[in-house]
């Protein structure tokens, strides 16, 4: 029985920096690639699932073989105790419900664990070698992710049973005829819908405008910018601008230089506009029909003109029957959800009631909160300030905290952000002693 201590003492040596390398880049490379499987036909999993919650078993073990725990700022307290909020609300008032409560709602408190244990896993990794790590992931995925999502728009149809098709069905749990609705019209790449795609090609831009340092930094950007545009994520593609625009309004000094960048902002996006106008129609109708509808539906308030607009603003009939039958708590389980409840604050409020959306509350406010950490991160402050910006206006039509995949990218980022901070000399307390803002 000798080799159990051996073992034991093992366990730390498995948190030095190059096999977190590898950890990390197993995890960036397995959310972006790899689908989504059922074990048993039912329970849903995913390899990202294994590596997240494998990377936070193996910190805990290495910390409490030291004698220490883990040490909680303030982004990992709130994750913690979202975890304990949806775990009591579920069982108070799934013990007295009349509707179904069952296993999958039990379940959702591994979310917010899942993301405590990204966070604090990547929090270990030195700052410079995690920054390295996600730059070149989010380069080198984008090109075969937009490529794949190029194929499914220009070679796929309703009515395509090629091995394309085949393929890229095997990523997505939707209705295989709706799955299929999106051929030619919304590229999907590897992701469960549309908008998920959409979402992480807006946070690679992102990260293109803000991280100088990125490899083949105009490559990605033109990527990521015709990713969104392939998932047609109208979210994005309407907000992005406005997000652009701000950009140069708010970041820089002098007022000279932000009116240069705000003069150059709007002629590229005047000539992208203008080109997108011209390419469009031509190349998918379908496309540039449904763009117009939902501007036209958006500028001049005629929301019938549009069903996607028009089903998510009935869905706020849901908030209205929660207020009034389970405001504070929610109603916890899936039974009243629509078909196309999608929003993440309406879908909240609804199963959590209040104290849901105090946590959201909260978590966007510790995050903004925590940029001013480490003044010396310019860049990763602006991209961490980004992706929580792109993540809160996601929210509005889907959901990335309530997506246990894409979910994972922004506590990426916030670990990156914090990375090698006083976590690295942490005592056994498990919370940190105050720390001058300024630490390196």
């Amino acid at each position: 029985m000798r080799w159990i201590p051996q073992t034991l003492r093992a366990v730390p040596v498995m948190f030095e920096a190059p096999a977190l390398d590898v950890w990390m880049a197993t995890l960036l490379l397995s959310l972006i690639f790899l689908p989504p499987m059922r074990l048993a036909g039912q329970v849903p999993f995913r390899v990202d699932d294994i590596v997240a919650f494998g990377g936070g078993a193996v910190l805990i073990s290495g910390l409490l073989i030291k004698g220490k725990l883990p040490r909680l700022d303030g982004i990992s307290a709130i994750l913690l105790l979202m975890a304990f909020v949806t775990g009591m609300v579920t069982f108070l008032v799934g013990s007295s419900s009349h509707l179904s409560v069952g296993t999958k709602e039990y379940l959702d408190v591994l979310r917010p664990l899942k993301f405590m244990a990204v966070y604090l896993v990547v929090q270990r990794i030195p700052y410079d070698r995690c920054l390295k790590t996600l730059q070149q992931v989010l380069s080198v995925s984008l090109i075969p992710l937009v490529g794949l999502a190029i194929a499914q728009f220009l070679l796929l149809k309703p009515s395509s049973t090629n091995l394309l098709a085949t393929f890229s069905l095997s990523f997505t749990e939707l209705d295989v005829d709706q799955a299929r609705s999106y051929f030619g019209l919304r590229s999907f790449s590897t992701f469960h819908t549309p908008t998920d795609l959409g979402y992480v090609a807006t946070f690679v831009l992102m990260a293109s405008l803000a991280l100088r340092e990125l490899p083949h930094r105009r490559r990605t950007a033109i990527l990521a910018a015709l990713g969104v545009l392939l998932s047609g994520t109208r979210t994005f593609i309407f907000g992005i601008p406005i997000m652009l625009i701000g950009f140069s309004v708010f970041i820089g000094s002098g007022v000279r230089e932000k009116f240069r960048r705000l003069c150059i902002t709007l002629i590229l996006l005047s000539v992208g506009a203008l080109s997108l106008l011209v390419i469009i129609p031509s190349v998918s109708p379908d496309f540039a029909e449904n763009t117009t509808r939902s501007f036209g539906a958006l500028t001049t308030g005629s929301f019938d003109q549009d069903q996607s607009i028009l089903t998510r603003l009935q869905n706020l009939q849901m908030v209205l029957y929660t207020w009034e039958h389970a405001p504070y708590f929610g109603v916890v389980s899936r039974d009243l959800l629509t078909t196309a409840a999608d929003s993440e604050y309406i879908l909240t409020f609804h199963r959590y009631g209040l104290a849901g959306i105090l946590q959201l509350v909260l978590f966007y406010w510790t995050g903004l909160a925590t940029l001013r950490v480490n003044e010396s991160r310019r860049e990763m402050q602006l991209f961490a300030l980004f992706a929580l910006l792109v993540t809160g206006l996601y929210g509005v039509t889907q959901g990335a905290l309530i997506n246990t995949r894409v979910g994972v990218l922004v506590f990426v980022v916030l670990g990156v952000l914090h990375a090698k901070l006083p976590v690295e000399c942490a005592d056994s307390t498990l919370f940190p002693r105050p720390m001058s803002p300024h630490a390196a």
